[in-house]
């Protein structure tokens, strides 16, 4: 029995390793998404900024389209730091020494407590990794959508002016 914990707990310290450094990498993913988003909004706020200040006169749509890219960005920022990069709980590879029992239980059966635990914390930092995840591809996906949010606004500001 004590190989067969032994070789148990070793691939749940490893499978618990993964789930956290998985954790780090969204992270990454995320704050590099935020970046590029900012980064696009802050852009295009100014060039809002440069079409509003020319002295020759710019078509209308063009701040409009511009103006709807660079909100519609910030917004995506926002959800990305809301659903992606808000601190989330996650659960440690180890127990703290006082969820052992001490008394009445040998050394394999607290190994096997110990192990239960262990398990609980993989499957809620797997849950976590897969929700943080799926908000991030869902983000990436509606950053690609920029251009039809920039086409739509020109077009609505067309529409209203012919009105």
């Amino acid at each position: 029995m004590k190989e067969l914990l032994d070789y148990i707990e070793a691939e749940a310290r490893a499978n618990a390793a993964f789930h956290i450094a998985n954790a780090d990498n969204l992270t990454r993913e995320s704050n590099t998404l935020l970046n590029l988003l900012l980064a696009g909004a802050g852009g295009s706020l100014a060039f809002v900024a440069a079409l509003l200040q020319k002295t020759s006169p710019v078509p209308a749509w063009q701040p409009w389209a511009v103006g709807a890219a660079s909100a519609y960005l910030f917004v995506l920022a926002g959800l990305v730091v809301w659903k992606c990069l808000w601190v989330q709980d996650i659960w440690p590879p180890a127990n703290e020494p006082g969820s052992f029992p001490l008394a009445g239980y040998t050394v394999e059966q607290i190994r096997q407590f110990d192990l239960q635990n262990k398990q609980q914390c993989c499957d809620r930092n797997r849950a976590r990794n897969e929700r943080i995840g799926a908000w991030l591809n869902r983000c990436r996906a509606l950053a690609a959508a920029t251009p039809l949010v920039t086409a739509a606004a020109a077009w609505a500001a067309v529409a209203a002016a012919a009105a």
